[in-house]
């Protein structure tokens, strides 16, 4: 039993000297007249340009402060300068006027950064003033904007973090489309304009920064719509060879969609196929010649590969659903059963691929482009134009 209090006397003992040496050795340094210099823990800068709101992190070494900033960041919205000391001191920045407390220095919204050359911090208490020096390097800042109010499904995973760029560094656009919630209009590229119908740049191109536009401080990209949708009824507008067409948007073709590539008609470039709304360009009991060279001057036979994209979308789809392509405008048709397709049958040239296109009593609608039939056999087509 002595032992043990023996050992815990020296045990106490040894905390003593401990405490000593520790907590009360800035009371030493103090009485001394030792200082230590107040110092920044951080440094970063947020602001809201377009309803989104960033942050640039500056970088502190020595006494030295670094900012990367658009340029035009005074302009921005809810601008907050975030500082956060190490130690309970004030700051001014610049050296003079308003000082800031450690707490509201962590939200100065009312000093422009343009002007922001030092950053006084100011000791007391053991600790002397410091002053760090300011550099602020203009940037240039992309602004994604998906010009559509309703929702974008791929929006994060398709569009860049944040990045800021220098002149002569390289913006590279996103390589693949968005889309919208309800799809019916495509994404065909990006323009600075906001009502462009026709893009300026194209996916996974490359824009080269120039001074000016790092002096501008933002670019701004804009999704650029299809001008028009999958189902939309055109009339009278005028197809690639300058005739004349009504009929219904059954695809809005992107830059390397395969169905351009396999098309039956255009050589040309062409963004929209329309298919004929029913009437004159509706033929009847016709062998694949003829229906092959009926629709000349004024639409065309679709190809295999483009009728299975009319059905999809605008048979199969009741969002988008036409009935009157495959009929002759009234729910009293014959039926909407097999229609050409100007694709030729690659084991036997006698023979050539139909659509079979039918509803049942449940009200399915459905499509099939996967038969054969001999072009002496009589069926019925419907013509399909392009426009750009």
């Amino acid at each position: 039993m002595k032992k043990n209090v023996k050992a815990i006397g020296i045990v106490f003992s040894i905390g003593l000297i401990l405490c000593s040496l520790t907590s009360c050795s800035r009371e030493v340094v103090e009485w001394e007249g030792e200082t230590f210099e107040a110092s920044i823990n951080s440094i970063e800068v947020s602001a809201s340009y377009n309803g989104i709101r960033e942050h640039f992190i500056g970088s502190i070494r020595d006494s030295s402060i670094t900012l990367n900033l658009p340029s035009n960041i005074d302009s921005w919205t809810d601008r907050r300068i975030c500082i956060r000391l190490d130690y309970n001191e004030s700051i001014q920045l610049n050296g003079t006027g308003t000082s800031y407390n450690s707490l509201n220095a962590e939200s100065i919204t009312d000093f422009p950064l343009a002007d922001l050359r030092t950053i006084l911090v100011k000791g007391g208490n053991g600790y002397e003033d410091q002053t760090y020096s300011v550099t602020i390097n203009k940037k240039l800042y992309v602004s994604y904007d998906p010009n559509y109010t309703g929702g974008i499904t791929n929006w994060s995973s398709v569009v860049p973090t944040t990045t800021l760029y220098s002149t002569g560094d390289r913006i590279t656009l996103p390589t693949r489309e968005v889309e919208r919630y309800v799809n019916s209009y495509r994404h065909l590229g990006w323009s600075t304009s906001n009502t462009a119908v026709t893009p300026e740049y194209d996916f996974g191109e490359q824009i080269t920064v120039t001074e000016s536009m790092v002096n501008a401080g933002v670019l701004d990209l804009y999704v650029t719509w299809s001008r028009y949708r999958v189902g939309q009824l055109l009339e009278n507008v005028q197809d690639v060879d300058g005739n004349t067409q009504t009929g219904y948007v059954a695809y809005i073709c992107g830059k390397n969609d395969t169905v351009k590539a396999s098309s039956s008609k255009p050589t040309a470039s062409w963004t929209y196929l329309i298919v004929s709304k029913y009437g004159a360009a509706r033929l009847t009991d016709k062998t694949w010649q003829q229906a092959n060279s009926g629709f000349s001057g004024t639409a065309y036979l679709p190809s295999k590969s483009e009728m299975e994209i009319i059905i999809e979308n605008l048979w199969e789809d009741s969002d988008n659903r036409k009935w009157q392509i495959f009929s002759d405008g009234n729910w009293t048709s014959s039926g909407w059963d097999n229609y050409w397709t100007s694709t030729e049958y690659d084991a036997d040239h006698d023979k050539a691929y139909y659509a079979s296109v039918t509803t049942n009593y449940e009200g399915a609608y459905r499509g099939d482009v996967s038969s054969i039939k001999a072009k002496t056999d009589t069926l019925k087509a419907i013509g399909v134009s392009y426009i750009n």
